[in-house]
């Protein structure tokens, strides 16, 4: 049915010029450090605006007729009251003389008559059915709370038990079926069931069109939250940009609607908030910040400032803020604002209100406060650990990123183990039909051990992802499979197991030319990793086409002047070097130099990474003085970045390699610098060991190790 004052808000769980953004969002000056109070200042001082109101002669209501108008939208919502407690003659008794009079107040197409229609053709026909219409209208009402204490599985039961019932009744009870089947819809979504959320609320705003027209509040409202499902949907497959822009035109139409209809209003407001979301992930950074701020401002001024809406308004401003570097700071007080909100009216367990402490907790470890994030992490999880819980998808998801700070902040081994059992947990969840859930949780394992360099745990849970997304994928024209099959790819070339890398990374590169064609800039990676598999292996003259395409592509899509163009000539050069054409190698390292070697480095990893490759050939070539020069300009590279930050893992390695190279070259560099060979190779040595402990060792790196300890 109509619920005028029950707009439920959307809280963001963890890209196009033709989309039309309202007015209201002009452009923010986001430059420099800036904090909230100087960007909400001007917002707030803006006067909000009021439904524009007309009477029979389409002229403005005068400030009389608004009260009246404004006592006579009370009286409709407590006949809607007295539905969802199935007393429908009370309602009927309430409700004839509320819209006689609002029949002769404003004009026929104004929302509030609409709705006193559409509720006078269904208490009607519930005359002949009163029994059954009485426990319809319940169960409709009864959904809605369901949803909103998160109680999302008995919602959908409810409404599949409702919309059973409702099938065999005539098109006036329509109103019940549109509310419930958006209530089923939202639970969905909350459920992160995307594919099924989008097309159960798509089937919501068709009926919604029926029953109230496309000019109405509760079309705007499931039309709001079909753009809020397809931005989850679009979030999920990171080459569907079309479904994020048919997200906010989705919500730039319930914004259009409410706005002409109930104003400046909280309902309104809403979709504003939503709408932003989607506008910062398009890249339209200074609408976004508006339309979140003016979703605030107007939430200040009608809303009471304990309001649970208001702290969703807090919460999706910090989920911004946070990813604004002008902003970083203020994250954190804006989801402790939200928090203490959320407190004062949500249940202790519920969902909402630990998504938020788990954002805080996110919001710590991003801005490296990791005793912070792993104290709230360990607090939300200590409630949450009965055997019941932890198949649960939000559940798992938390798992995975206390993992990840362990891993952050230092404690490796414990951080394995909890992304260990987060796995042991993800496969519950995806055996338990939480399929597309899993996959988003162990899609976060995999990447966090491949950012913390973490070889083993890389391997197994990007295994998983890769079988995962594949056994369910039915769209033979989705890329994502072998996308992460790349990357899975990479991964066992750095574990040392090149037969398989080579066979996996074959097939991703295959199915991503089949899918997106050959120049395709997913394909730099599949190639460069696989001439690296093949390099390995010492079969350099399979390894160079693959290093040629690499190099092609990131050309075409990157510049010639690029660092990725630089990554990709000294890939070529290290297959030429390979293949013993060291002419052709030493011209491919030096013009990579060129595009690394600037003031200051453009890439210092990069440029210490050609370096050595360049000395390697240079050492083939005899070119002994040369070769240490190359290595020596890179060590002190390494020794300045330890300056900064002497604990990086990547850079332990890097290092380690500039070491080993000079160590395994001494016996061609001049004499006066043979004399430093130990002293490499002690310090080489020691490296690795840390590495080794921290399981970020490569196959390669634990061969030389092996050798020389």
């Amino acid at each position: 049915m109509f619920y005028p004052t029950a707009f439920r808000s959307c809280l963001i769980l963890l890209l196009s010029a033709a989309i039309a953004s309202p007015a209201v969002f002009a452009q923010a000056d986001v430059s420099g450090k800036r904090t909230h109070a100087e960007l909400f200042e001007p917002i707030e001082k803006i006067p909000l605006k009021d439904a524009p109101l007309v009477n029979k002669e389409g002229k403005p209501l005068d400030d009389a007729q608004r009260a009246e108008f404004d006592d006579l939208k009370n009286q409709i919502e407590a006949v809607q009251k007295d539905i969802d407690a199935g007393k429908l003659d009370d309602a009927r008794s309430k409700l004839e003389p509320a819209r006689t009079k609002l029949l002769g107040l404003v004009n026929d197409r104004n929302y509030l008559v609409i709705t006193a229609n559409v509720l006078n053709i269904f208490l009607e026909a519930a005359k002949s059915k009163p029994d059954i219409a009485g426990q319809l209208a319940m169960d409709t009402a009864k959904s809605v709370k369901l949803v909103d204490d998160g109680n999302y599985a008995d919602a959908i039961a409810l409404a599949d038990s409702a919309l059973t019932k409702l099938a065999e009744l005539p098109p006036a009870f329509l109103p019940l079926a549109a509310t419930i089947i958006l209530e089923k819809g939202d639970a969905h979504l909350n459920l992160a069931d995307y594919e099924i959320s989008t097309a159960t609320i798509e089937r919501a705003v068709a009926v919604a069109a029926r029953v109230y027209g496309t000019n109405h509040p509760q079309y705007a409202k499931a039309r709001d939250k079909l753009g809020w499902s397809l931005m989850h949907q679009a979030n999920r497959s990171a080459s569907d940009r079309k479904k994020l822009e048919d997200a906010a035109d989705a919500l730039s139409s319930a914004v259009t609607i409410l706005q002409a209809t109930t104003g400046d209003s909280a309902e309104a407001a809403e979709s504003i908030d939503n709408l932003g979301t989607i506008l910062f992930q398009l890249g339209k950074v200074p609408q976004a910040v508006n339309a979140k701020l003016k979703a605030l401002a107007i939430r200040k001024k009608r809303l009471p400032p304990d309001d649970l809406n208001l702290g969703v308004s807090y919460s999706n401003l910090g989920w911004m803020y946070g990813r604004l570097p002008e902003t970083v700071a203020e994250a954190i007080p804006m989801r402790q604002k939200a928090l203490e909100i959320f407190g004062k009216n949500l249940s202790a367990d519920h969902p909402w209100l630990l998504l938020e402490e788990s954002n805080l907790a996110y919001d710590y470890y991003r801005s490296g406060q990791l005793d912070k994030s792993i104290a709230l992490y360990e607090k939300i999880l200590s409630r949450e650990q009965s055997d019941s819980a932890t198949d649960r998808f939000d559940v798992v998801q938390r798992s995975a990123l206390l993992g990840s700070a362990y891993v952050a902040n230092g404690q490796i081994d414990k951080g394995i183990a909890q992304m260990d059992k987060t796995l042991a947990d993800a496969k519950r969840a995806y055996e338990a039909g939480f399929k597309q859930q899993a996959i988003a949780s162990v899609r976060d394992l995999a990447a966090s051990a491949r950012q913390a360099s973490l070889i083993e745990p890389s391997v197994k849970y990007m295994k998983v992802l890769v079988d995962w997304m594949r056994e369910e994928n039915t769209d033979t024209k989705n890329a994502d499979p072998a996308v992460q099959a790349v990357a899975y790819g990479s991964a066992l070339v750095d574990a040392g197991k090149y037969d398989e890398a080579v066979r996996v990374l074959q097939q991703a590169i295959d199915d991503i030319k089949r899918i997106k064609g050959a120049g395709d800039e997913q394909l730099i990676n599949g190639h460069a990793s696989l001439a690296r598999a093949l390099l390995a292996q010492g079969k350099a003259d399979e390894a160079l086409p693959h290093c040629d395409m690499a190099l092609q592509i990131t050309e075409a899509k990157t510049g010639s002047e690029s660092p990725l163009t630089a990554y990709a000539l000294m890939l070529q050069a290290r297959g030429h070097t390979a293949a013993g054409s060291t002419t052709l190698a030493e011209f491919g390292f030096k013009t990579a130099l060129s595009i690394f070697d600037r003031e200051p480095p453009r890439d210092p990893p990069g440029l210490i990474r050609t370096r050595i490759e360049y000395a390697k050939c240079l050492l083939k070539m005899d070119k002994g003085k040369e070769a240490f020069d190359q290595l020596d300009a890179a060590l002190k590279l390494c020794r300045s970045l330890e300056e900064k930050n002497a604990d990086n893992t990547n850079l332990m390695s890097i290092t380690a390699s500039v070491l080993t190279t000079l160590v395994d070259g001494a016996d061609k560099f001049p004499a006066e610098q043979k004399k430093n060979a130990a002293e490499w190779k002690k310090e080489a040595v020691e490296k690795f060991k840390a590495i080794k402990d921290r399981h970020a060792l490569s196959a390669e790196e634990a061969q030389w190790l092996e050798a020389n300890q």
